[in-house]
């Protein structure tokens, strides 16, 4: 199954009600603009750090209207306290301890991921009520 299949299904049982669209496609320079047109924030989550840079730099260069949530430094066993979200401009948000990397640290731990990923939903959530940073 694929994972973006995985992702709806465990979506729907959580909220039966919603309205789903699902594109099972690889994400690349040529292709990201048209597949992301149409949204307002664009949460990044990206494992491979070329791919986090295009997707990043693209935003920011190409679709500066769109609000952009990116996460960089989750590895290892830091300090659960290390994560953090800091607002880099009007628009783009960084998650992470944006130091650690997984080529030098003990690879990725899943309480750290799990940790940056909340920030990006937490994150996202306050830009759609309006909470925005300060």
């Amino acid at each position: 199954m694929n994972k973006t299949d995985a992702l709806r299904d465990n979506l729907l049982e959580i909220a039966p009600y919603v309205t789903l669209e699902t594109h099972t496609i690889c994400v690349k320079e040529e292709n990201a603009t048209h597949l992301l047109q149409g949204a307002d924030i664009i949460c990044e989550a990206f494992d491979d750090a070329e791919c986090k840079a295009m997707l990043t730099n693209l935003v920011l260069e190409e679709m500066p209207d769109k609000y952009l949530v990116a996460a960089s430094g989750m590895a290892g066993f830091g300090s659960a306290n290390s994560i953090r979200t800091r607002k880099i401009t009007s628009k783009f948000y960084l998650c992470g301890d944006e130091k650690s990397d997984v080529q030098s640290e003990d690879g990725l731990v899943s309480s750290r991921v799990m940790l940056c990923a909340a920030h990006q939903a937490h994150t996202v959530l306050r830009i759609l009520a309006e909470q925005f940073e300060t």
